[in-house]
């Protein structure tokens, strides 16, 4: 906006130097000839600021073209708006969050609903209008049924701005459960601070408390001696480990972290008994095999016949890692499906060239010339590289909808040899294809996609091999 506003300033500028020089010009001439070139220098300059608004519409179109490609296959709900905030263009992630018509609402009118959006939403819209990027966190939904979102804004060309939303609700539910296990943490430690500063007689009462306290903590509690032998454990690190209290007691801690782990599990309980505070973090894998991460802290303690001992406090982040793994992945194949789409573009406007060079020279070449077979050779690889383009722009989901007759048969035995490439060679692909079976009438590159995924899903059904067979 604030480009547009100089533009036109500097237009204005610019008419009234040229009228200017114009005048200066022309004082000595007659009065016709001075009102003629005066309308002349104007026309100029109105002519000037029609090609400059015209040239700023081709740059926010391509702007908005190019947006609408990049958006299309992205799984976070995303959206274009223009510099009044009217709704463009929005993604098919977006259309089901808004579930308001063709296109859905304005992402300030969406997130605006709420009153604890107002701030945030004020920020995003200011920055679209203003032609700056922004980022702030919002809500959508009823109360508890909240979804969370981290909202951004960047600008585009020609006023226009991207909008886009990536859902935090469960990150932010994995914060507030790290946050409850590091606050009981942080009650068991001055619990025993407590203890330790004001010892009472030992009751039954005290020890049935305590153990009640050990047992239901929502973090796995160890207490060992100063070799690394357990002591006691309470339920949640007997399920971490899959082991009961007869399995564990005696044992050496470090015989239940994965081997690359045990030296930092070492130097942790070392600190912690030379210190006296509790450690630093650190991530350590446990099971057998080790498939649960946790962050494990160290303290040190005293036992009733005054030897030393150390207490481990365990809170597993097995779910966070896994979901931050399958986020990672997630943009990987994002970034794959846009870069294989785009080479595909190209590649696809390349052998339209090649095809349509092939027609000019068969126009030239008749069947009885010698170069006649060459030409032919070309045009039909040409042509199946088009369709190997057709079925990358299918799987990329960046291929227009055109629904038409199909014969289902032609159409897998095409797809054969990239189904054979996609679920590798442990895996024996067989096509049976029915008689007289009808056209049906779908979109080509949709049709596909649905064989592709279905022999995908299979793949992963078989991982140590096996035979997957396509029937009509």
């Amino acid at each position: 906006m604030k480009l547009a506003q100089e533009k036109k300033i500097g237009l204005c500028l610019l008419a009234l130097s040229a009228l200017s020089a114009a005048g200066a010009a022309i004082a000595p001439l007659g009065g016709f000839w001075r009102g003629l070139l005066y309308g002349l220098a104007l026309f100029g300059a109105v002519l000037a600021g029609w090609a400059l608004c015209f040239l700023e519409r081709l740059v926010a179109a391509a702007a908005l073209r190019r947006a609408r490609r990049l958006l299309d296959g992205f799984a976070a709900p995303c959206a274009a708006t223009d510099s009044t905030g009217a709704l463009l263009f929005a993604n098919e992630a977006y259309r089901a969050l808004s579930a308001g018509g063709e296109r859905g609402y304005a992402p300030e009118v969406l997130f605006g609903a709420r009153a604890d959006n107002a701030a945030a939403v004020m920020a995003l819209t200011r920055a679209a209008r203003a032609g700056e990027a922004q980022t702030q966190e919002v809500v959508l939904g009823e109360a508890g049924q909240e979804r969370w979102f981290c909202g951004q804004v960047m600008p585009l060309a020609g006023g226009m701005a991207l909008w886009a939303f990536d859902e935090t609700t469960r990150l932010r539910d994995l914060q507030r459960r790290l946050t409850d296990a590091e606050q009981a943490l942080a009650r068991l430690k001055e619990e025993q601070s407590a203890a330790k500063a004001a010892p009472q007689p030992a009751s039954s009462m005290g020890v049935e408390k305590f153990d009640q306290f050990f047992n239901d903590a929502p973090l796995g509690i160890v207490f060992a001696d100063k070799n690394g032998k357990i002591i006691e454990a309470n339920r949640v690190f007997e399920q971490l480990v899959s082991r009961d209290h007869t399995q564990l007691r005696g044992r050496a801690l470090v015989d239940l972290v994965a081997h690359e782990d045990r030296e930092e599990l070492t130097v942790q309980i070392t600190q912690a008994l030379t210190s006296g505070a509790v450690s630093a973090s650190s991530e350590v894998r446990l099971g057998d095999p080790p498939d649960r991460v946790a962050q494990l802290y160290a303290s040190r303690t005293v036992r009733e016949e005054g030897e030393q001992a150390v207490v481990l406090y365990l809170i597993e982040t097995t779910e966070q890692k896994n979901l931050e793994l399958q986020f990672a992945q997630s943009q990987k194949m994002q970034a794959v499906g846009q870069l294989a789409g785009g080479i595909a573009h190209d590649f696809n406007n390349l052998l339209t060239a090649i095809i349509g060079f092939c027609d000019l020279l068969l126009a030239r070449h008749q069947a009885g010339d010698s170069s006649f077979s060459d030409i032919m050779q070309i045009q039909q690889n040409a042509n199946r590289a088009a369709n190997l383009v057709r079925q990358l722009l299918a799987f990329s989901r960046q291929q227009t909808l055109r629904p038409k007759l199909l014969v289902v048969t032609d159409v897998l035995a095409e797809l054969s040899n990239l189904l054979r490439r996609l679920i590798g060679e442990n895996i024996e692909l067989i096509m049976t294809h029915g008689r007289d079976l009808g056209a049906v009438k779908v979109d080509q590159g949709q049709f596909e996609q649905v064989i592709i995924n279905l022999a995908v899903n299979a793949r992963d059904a078989m991982p140590e091999g096996g035979t997957l067979t396509i029937a009509t």
